[in-house]
This record gives structure tokens, C-alpha cells and sequence, in this order.
């Protein structure tokens, strides 16, 4: 029989998880405050959570570990927000937000109601499901690339029904560098056995940006966390709104 993906270019889609699959932003921007709160700590904006918090791992936020982070994430977290903590209470702080984070998502968990799910600040983002369906069907392998901590991936990923869809969860923290080194979507390609060449990456941070641009991947920004022309200052190749309208064949033509 002759492979389907026999001669096709485009072989794997890697995807991030919050911000790209689903808009989880509110919920964790939520989870911070309330621990700040706890903390007797002024509440952040939505603007400093967007320019220094997005789609960085706990690692960044807390404190400045990995040599790809900047100066700023370091100073704006610590000096800044809880300039108190030493690395123990630090990871506790981490811990604490991300308990929270997935007590809250079991407790509300995605639902089909029309009424919850406009309620409900976790919102799966418009036409995913479609095109999951459409790559799984087109035999195009599929990797989760994020830097959330494996127990937040799993849950997420759980109450979506999208586990059937991904042949592999990279989980930043667990490879040479998080986000926005480009190791996730390399170790990504690794376990889908494919090149970048033959591969495409969906992303909404400029961590997860930088990553996937620098593992050589063609990447699609989705403007779920930043505006479109933010989105093309980080080098995307392009901008999406959502999936609604995507199909297979877009994607292939990117990368001809």
C-alpha cells in the first residue's frame, strides 16, 4: 500500500498549548494575583503579565536560571513582584500558582454548554478541533510543544479530548533549555522524526516564538495574547486569528 504521506512536504504540526489550543492566559493571570494577594503583594496589570510573564516558564518568572533569559525577566519578577524570595520560596510561589491553576481547571472543567463555555474564562480557540481532526485524517504526525509544567499539560490536554491527536507532549523543563531556546521543538522534531523542512509551529508568545524560529520551524503565530503586528515584529511568517478558516492545504503551501 502506498504511504499517504508518500512525497507530500508537509509531514508534522507542532503546536503550543496555552494561548494556541486553548486560552488559559486569563486563568493563569487570575492564579497570580490571587497568590500576590495571599502575599500581601499589589496586584500586576494585564499588560505587565503580557509583556513579562506570558509564555515563560516558572523557572524565568521566579528567577533567572537559563541562560536564554533576558535581564528584565529576572528584574521585573523579582525586583518587582516578590523581590523577598530566595529560590526555595520561589518554587513554592511557582507551585502554589500552578496547584491552583489546575484545581481550578478540574473544578471547571471544559464544557459542550453553550452558557458555561461563554462563562468560563478557559476557552478553546475557535476551529481547533477541526483541524486536529483534518491532520490526524491526512496521516500528519502531531507534538504538543510547551513550557507549562507536565501536570498542567496533562490535565489540559485531558479535559480538550485531545490526547488521541498528539504522538508526543515536550515539555520544556524537561529538555537541555525551556522556551525560548529552540531545544522543545527540536526534541518536538526528534520524536516526530521529522526536519524542519517538512514541519510547521503554531505559537502566540514571543518565548515560544523565538523557539520554534530558531529550531528552524516555519511558525504561525495565533494573535490570542498579542496583536497581529506584535506578532510579526517577532518573525512570524504568519498571523491567525483562530483556526476556523485553516485547512491542510494552507499549511502545506507554506512550506512549498
Amino acid at each position: 500500500m502506498q504511504n499517504i504521506n508518500e512525497g507530500r512536504k508537509l509531514k508534522a504540526v507542532l503546536f503550543d498549548l496555552d494561548g494556541t489550543l486553548v486560552q488559559t492566559d486569563e486563568v493563569h493571570f487570575l492564579m497570580f494575583n490571587h497568590v500576590l494577594e495571599k502575599r500581601g503583594k499589589p496586584a500586576m496589570t494585564r499588560e505587565f503579565y503580557n509583556s513579562n510573564i506570558c509564555g515563560k516558564p516558572n523557572e524565568l518568572i521566579t528567577k533567572s536560571t537559563n541562560s536564554f533569559s533576558r535581564v528584565t525577566n529576572a528584574y521585573f519578577i523579582n525586583r518587582e513582584l516578590v523581590p523577598e524570595l530566595d529560590k526555595t520560596e520561589a518554587e513554592k510561589f511557582a507551585d502554589e500558582k500552578e496547584s491552583l491553576f489546575r484545581e481550578f481547571l478540574i473544578s471547571r472543567s471544559l464544557s459542550s454548554s453553550k452558557t458555561e463555555a461563554a462563562e468560563s474564562p478557559l476557552k478553546v480557540i475557535s476551529g481547533i478541533d477541526k483541524l486536529l481532526r483534518s491532520l490526524k485524517d491526512s496521516n500528519i504526525s502531531l507534538a504538543c510543544v510547551t513550557n507549562a509544567p507536565r501536570a498542567n499539560a496533562e490535565v489540559i490536554l485531558t479535559a480538550l479530548n485531545f490526547g488521541e491527536f498528539f504522538s508526543a507532549l515536550v515539555i520544556g523543563a524537561e529538555c537541555e533549555a525551556s522556551k525560548p531556546h529552540p531545544a522543545p521543538y527540536l526534541k518536538g522534531l526528534q520524536l516526530l522524526g521529522v526536519s524542519p523542512a517538512n514541519a510547521v509551529a503554531f505559537e502566540d508568545s514571543s518565548s515560544g516564538i523565538q523557539s520554534s524560529l530558531s529550531a528552524g520551524l516555519k511558525t504561525i503565530g495565533v494573535a490570542s495574547s498579542h496583536e497581529e503586528s506584535k506578532l510579526i515584529q517577532m518573525g512570524v511568517h504568519q498571523v491567525i486569528k483562530d483556526f476556523s478558516t485553516l485547512e491542510v492545504s494552507h499549511l502545506e503551501s507554506l512550506l512549498k
